[in-house]
């Protein structure tokens, strides 16, 4: 049943994403478009993310940083 389909080596081109990406899409598949893959609305989503997380621990870095210089002082 499903044992024999476990067993089966994956092919050396183009089977898995590592070797899609190492040695390209086989020449009889037809290539996939990335912009298909992409979701640029979840990429813009995860940036405002991360811009909204730096601006909430600025603060918290600014009152680190005396703390930090004080026991790590300029040489």
């Amino acid at each position: 049943m499903g044992l024999e389909e476990e067993n089966t080596p994956v092919s050396i081109r183009g089977e898995d994403r590592f070797s899609r990406f190492m040695f390209g899409a086989p020449k009889n598949q037809p290539h996939k478009s990335v912009n298909d893959e992409i979701n640029y609305m979840q990429i813009i989503e995860q940036v405002d993310h991360i811009v909204e997380s730096v601006k909430e621990l600025k603060p918290l870095l600014n009152m680190v940083t005396p703390v930090v210089k004080k026991y790590f002082p300029k040489k």
